[in-house]
């Protein structure tokens, strides 16, 4: 499936198993560290993507927006990696301490990373990484630009 392209879902279903199709994509390519970027608007299906991209790297934890504590963390089943999913909503654009603690995170070889609100942080990010932009059309249907950088 080729992924620089636009998807259009209409139900969270179809977001999460977009996600889940992008994460196997990654694993089985294993090209790490892998930063994956989320831009959108409030309620535009960002964190339903994240679910199902956490799925289909095999966590099976709830998958909450971490939008008040930044950063979650999770095993990845059957690996060494360690899965970040990471919500700037809240940032604060000089908190050095969150900065550095991403500019660890994207260079770890072992990480995979989705964050929400990328474009809050831009100067911060690797120039490899796939870039997500995420628009509401209608009630419940949305578009999906997927670029791979």
């Amino acid at each position: 499936m080729d992924y620089n392209q636009t998807f259009i879902t209409k139900s969270a279903v179809k977001t999460e198993e977009l996600g889940t199709n992008l994460a196997r994509r990654i694993l089985t390519e294993n090209k790490l560290p892998q930063v994956v970027c989320l831009e959108g608007e409030l309620g535009s299906g960002k964190t339903t993507f994240v679910r199902g991209f956490a799925r289909g790297l095999g966590v099976s934890q709830r998958i909450i927006s971490p939008t008040y504590i930044v950063i979650r963390y999770y095993t990845i089943p059957d690996s060494a990696n360690i899965f970040y999913h990471i919500d700037l909503y809240r940032l604060d654009r000089q908190d050095e301490t969150i900065a550095n603690t991403l500019g660890e995170i994207t260079s770890d070889p072992s990480s995979i990373s989705c964050i929400e609100w990328a474009d809050r942080i831009t100067e911060l990010l690797p120039q490899s990484l796939i870039r997500i932009q995420f628009n509401v059309h209608a009630y419940k249907t949305h578009s999906i630009k997927i670029r791979i950088l």
